[in-house]
């Protein structure tokens, strides 16, 4: 399986930390760990602590993104790190808002819980949605603040006062914590105007070998039924609103040089489902196993990369996909607008697009036929994940951030 390699990369950072203190480290996380799909930062970061000697323990709830429950064993052990699930019941994003918000208080008086009979050296928040526990656990143990995203910018399209209270929050959890991690250079420089006590920046990156497969792309294209004249867009992730995945199946359906490889899930899964299926220029897939991503990203030509720039995490985030394309070494489609792009532009990684316009998404897959470009914009972003947008370094500082964190 692929998250074995995490364990390779991490391993190989333990001669550069010099005395290190081990220590039982508790994760918090607010969804499922490992299913319906593994959560690959969470892992990465697990993974990078566990092998420089330190027990990982994952207190998460047993629920998928959007919302159904998940039947998994209530404590297990998966390559080393120790899972602890809480079963509490779960609305999808349809259900009365009001009815979601008492669910997810009562799921987090469980976490609270189960983190407080857990024995814990540090406690590591995973979201805005988890570190709000910290007012209600007893624990006095340092504890770290991950924000994964921007969370008052995701939620702006929820009705006041809600955005408004997650920043209030999150703002006394900056404070209130003994070190905060995020993901994008934007992001932190919000959080940093709180005057977080510690601060670092932990890119959602990968190693650059962690996409290799024995599979011939060739005849792995032929199984799926794909032409070879025909250039194969793929997006694999969360299906909901602000990625252009209806635009994406818009735009190979009206052409027909162009393939769209689709897998996920989320709260567009059923939607999704019904508008392909009866498109020749779209296979679903469903929900991919992380074991197997490797073989649809080295098949694809191009990476779909969309956000929405006017939702405000959108428009700042660095998200999984400009990693996973460097690592596939394949380019990445991205939105005018938005610092991925910005990113994807200055590092000449792959073609931008307005979001929304079907047209312009049209535009940018033409401009990538050339095969001799694409293999231009994948050692461009190869050459990155090589340096200090690579894996290995995001692990190395994480675990120089937990040894000063214990000595203090």
């Amino acid at each position: 399986m692929l998250i074995i390699s995490f364990f390779f990369v991490a391993t190989e950072l333990k001669a550069h930390l010099g005395n290190i203190h081990y220590m039982n480290v508790s994760m918090v996380l607010g969804t499922d760990y490992l299913h319906p799909v593994l959560d690959g930062r969470v892992a990465r970061e697990a993974a990078a602590l566990n092998a420089s000697g330190h027990k990982v323990t994952i207190i998460c709830w047993a629920r998928s993104v959007s919302g159904e429950s998940i039947s998994a064993p209530k404590n297990e052990i998966v390559n080393g790190i120790h899972i602890h699930r809480i079963f509490s019941p779960v609305s999808t994003p349809e259900e009365p808002l009001l009815k979601r918000i008492f669910e997810h208080l009562k799921a987090k008086r469980l976490l609270s819980s189960a983190l407080d009979l857990i024995e814990s050296d540090i406690i590591h928040f995973h979201d805005l949605d988890t570190a709000v526990i910290s007012f209600m656990s007893k624990s006095s143990k340092p504890f770290i603040y991950d924000a994964h995203e921007d969370y008052a910018g995701m939620i702006s399209h929820i009705k006041w006062p809600l955005p408004a209270l997650a920043t209030l929050l999150e703002k006394i959890l900056v404070r209130k914590s003994d070190a905060i991690i995020t993901v994008s250079p934007s992001i932190m420089k919000r959080l940093a105007s709180y005057r977080p006590k510690r601060r670092l920046l932990i890119l959602n990156s990968r190693s650059s070998d962690q996409f290799s497969t024995q599979i011939s792309s060739a005849e792995f294209r032929t199984e799926l039924g794909i032409p070879s004249s025909k250039l194969l867009l793929l997006y694999i992730g969360s299906l909901g609103p602000g990625r252009s995945i209806l635009e994406a199946i818009e735009a190979v359906n009206k052409s027909t040089n162009n393939h769209l490889l689709l897998g996920g899930h989320g709260m567009w899964s059923a939607k999704v489902v019904k508008l392909v299926r009866d498109s020749e220029n779209v296979t679903f897939l469903g929900t991919v196993p992380f074991e197997e991503l490797s073989k649809y990203f080295l098949v694809a030509d191009v990476i779909l990369g969309m956000r929405d720039p006017q939702v405000p995490d959108h428009a700042i985030s660095l998200p999984n996909k400009f990693f996973e394309a460097a690592a596939a070494e394949r380019p990445l489609v991205a939105s005018h607008g938005t610092f991925v792009g910005e990113l994807v532009s200055k590092h000449k990684m792959g073609k931008l697009a307005e979001y929304g316009n079907v047209g312009s998404l049209l535009n940018a897959l033409d401009s990538l036929r050339d095969s001799q470009f694409r293999d231009a914009c994948g050692k461009a972003g190869l050459k990155l994940l090589k340096g200090e947008f690579g894996w290995k370094w995001q692990a190395r500082k994480l675990n120089l951030l937990y040894n000063n964190l214990v000595k203090t």
